[in-house]
Order: C-alpha cells, then structure tokens, then sequence
C-alpha cells in the first residue's frame, strides 16, 4: 500500500521511493524500455525502502539518495529500521529477514537532479519533498498525504511535522502532491479541506 513513482526528465529516469516487493516496480521499467539513473527517497522507514536490494540487483548502476538525518535508518544493513519493526509490525519484518539494504547509500548534499529537495522534518527527521516547478509537482512522502498527514509516534515530531506543512503552503496551489500513500491532489485543496493545512 506504498506508492511509487517513475519520473523521467532530460532523458534521466528517476524512482522515488522503493517499496517491498519490488517486482511491479521492475515489470513497470521494462515495459517502457526504461533504465532507471536513481532513486530518491522522501524518507527511510520500511514500508519505502525494503525494495532497494532487489532494484539494486536488477539495475547494478543505480545511485541512491537519502537524507543525511534519516541514514541512521539504513546503517548496518538497516538495523535501525528493523530494531523499530520489532514494536509494530513483527510480521512484516519477518518478510524482509533476509533483504539486505545498499551500503552506498547518497545523501542529497551531493544530489545534482532534477527536483528541489525540500527538507520536511517531522514524518522522520528527514523526510524530504522533491519539488518540480517544471512539472508542477510534489512528492510528498509521508509528509502531506491527501486529507492527513505521516503519523509521529515513531521517530517523529508532531511540531517539526507543523512547520513542514508551512513550508508547503507556501507552494503555489495549483501544485499537485504525490503522496506515499493514497490518493493525488493539490495544495490548494489540501489548504482548504486539509485539517492539519488549515490552522
């Protein structure tokens, strides 16, 4: 129940996000004859990350970028994500006991693409939103989801999540966002229907 998306721009193909399995994920690139350059992560909990091994495997070029405050996550082979898996979802950490987690992983200081990189604090400490003015787009991540927005209780911060939905609405309304989960919307209509937009 994790979205994914596959952008191309400038003939760069990019993944954002890399949900277990990730084998849609892959059928989805060959079917358009597409060799994805990376994958950007708007965060580092499981339910968006347990899929890079398998991508890895099957695109052994790709470079992968996270942001430095969520690294803690994914160090060690993931440690930290599955030491936080062992408090609410033992069934699906048993699912992934054996996927392994890159150890290359980039941070976006060193990311040169296409989106904005919109730190956005509060999901996870770094959450990020890649922001395409061009296509005027948002991946939002778990940070603004349509109607909601990422729980807190699991590394967050509830008033570091506020501050990061201000940076947002600061984003033109027409702006479509591109949640983790669920449904497509804009800013505008997050602002006005949006209780957590609308303070």
């Amino acid at each position: 129940m994790t979205n994914c998306y596959i952008t191309q721009d400038g003939g760069k193909t990019a993944i954002i996000d890399a949900p277990y399995p990730a084998e849609r994920i892959i059928e989805a690139l060959a079917e358009e004859g597409l060799t994805p350059d990376e994958i950007l992560l708007t965060h580092a909990h499981h339910d968006h990350v347990f899929g890079l091994e398998r991508i890895r495997e099957a695109f052994p070029d790709i470079r992968i970028y996270a942001a430095e405050e969520d690294m803690p996550y994914l160090e060690n082979n993931g440690e930290g994500i599955r030491k936080m898996l062992l408090s609410f979802d033992k069934s699906f950490l048993k699912s992934v006991e054996n996927v392994s987690i890159p150890g290359d992983i980039k941070p976006y200081s060193s990311y040169s693409g296409e989106f904005s990189v919109i730190s956005t604090p509060g999901h996870t400490a770094g959450s990020v939103v890649l922001y395409s003015k061009k296509e005027n787009a948002a991946f939002t991540g778990d940070t603004l989801f349509q109607g909601g927005v990422g729980r807190t209780d699991i590394g967050g911060n509830y008033s570091e999540l506020m501050s990061s939905l201000d940076k947002l609405s600061a984003l033109p309304d027409s702006t479509y966002i591109l949640p983790g989960h669920g449904g497509v919307s804009t800013i505008g209509n997050e602002k006005r229907t949006n209780p957590y937009m609308m303070r």
